[in-house]
């Protein structure tokens, strides 16, 4: 074999330096024959690949589990938020298909704490919350707030703000393009046709809006 030959990928091998040496003293050539060499290498080269595949695994985007079904005329949004000229309205179907679009990147713990954030302003009938008032009702620290609010920032749904009082700092989830909040928008689609929120914030199915 020439040393082309013994330098080519698949004669190569990488190896400890003691088994190197025993490998290639030529007293040791009848207990390491060709085919034994060759053996080791595949299963070297197996467990490095298995350990690749689960590296890999380890970083799945949980976000693109499930894609999106669009709303293609509204109708059923229409008839429940009595809004009649929405059905069929092409600004309408599209300030919602941008939604979903930003939606569909949220990370789901992010869309989970949005959608408790909607149900609290939609309790008490405001459309942004104090900072303060958000960390006492979900146990949560200024750094957790700041942390998750600036995902939604990033994926442009939702700010801390500036508050109209002294060092006062308001949470608000932001309204679609023509549009109201869409969080807000799905919870009261759901209260009158019975629908689960889920369906919406994790499934991605906004098919419901049309009926």
């Amino acid at each position: 074999m020439s040393d082309e030959d013994l330098r080519h990928e698949d004669n190569l091998i990488i190896i400890c330096g003691k088994h190197h040496d025993l490998i290639d003293d030529r007293k040791n050539e009848a207990q390491w024959p060709a085919e034994l060499r060759r053996q080791h290498k595949r299963d070297h080269e197996n467990r490095f690949r298995s350990a690749e595949r689960q590296l890999i695994a380890q970083f799945v985007d949980s976000t693109q589990a499930t894609q999106p079904t669009y709303p293609k005329t509204l109708k059923a949004l229409a008839k429940a938020s009595n809004w009649e000229s929405m059905f069929n309205d092409p600004d309408q179907i599209m300030g919602i298909t941008s939604f979903i679009d930003k939606l569909k990147e949220l990370p789901l713990s992010e869309r989970e704490f949005a959608w408790r954030l909607a149900e609290r302003m939609k309790r008490r009938g405001l459309d942004v919350l104090p900072t303060d008032d958000v960390e006492g009702a979900f146990n949560i620290d200024s750094e957790e707030l700041k942390r998750r609010m600036g995902v939604l920032e990033h994926h442009a749904l939702g700010s801390v703000d500036d508050g109209t009082g002294y060092r006062e700092w308001n949470v608000s989830l932001w309204s679609r393009k023509h549009g109201n909040n869409p969080w807000i928008e799905i919870l009261e689609f759901c209260e009158v046709t019975r629908a689960d929120p889920a369906e919406f914030i994790h499934d991605l199915n906004f098919g419901s809006y049309d009926g």
